[in-house]
């Protein structure tokens, strides 16, 4: 499976943050086929450091 998030200037400009909106693109591309598709998205404080294991 193939995926990327976009969450970033591009698709956030000024007029999105001011609004205290978050605005994040995901594309997935599964092996085969899915009747469902479950996403999580957890925001955390700035200050936390994000790491990918």
């Amino acid at each position: 499976m193939e995926a990327a998030a976009i969450c970033n200037e591009d698709n956030n400009p000024p007029p999105i943050i001011d609004a205290e909106k978050l605005v994040v693109d995901l594309y997935i591309k599964p092996l085969r086929a899915a009747k469902q598709i479950h996403v999580n998205l957890i925001a955390v404080s700035s200050g936390v450091e994000i790491t990918v294991s």
